[in-house]
């Protein structure tokens, strides 16, 4: 459970991050490949939800 819970505040912070580097250059290529990431950063996460 412990660990579980600092899985989520790490992926939470790099959320956070990659949203803030976003603010700061709005690039449409960065954006893309953000979203990407973090998509499949949650399909990892949560396999049930494909």
């Amino acid at each position: 459970m412990e660990k579980k819970f600092t899985t989520g505040i790490v992926v939470g912070s790099l959320i956070g991050a990659s949203t803030a580097m976003l603010m700061d250059n709005m690039d449409k290529k960065t954006m893309k490949s953000m979203k990407k990431r973090v998509s499949s950063m949650q399909s990892m996460l949560h396999p049930q939800n494909k």
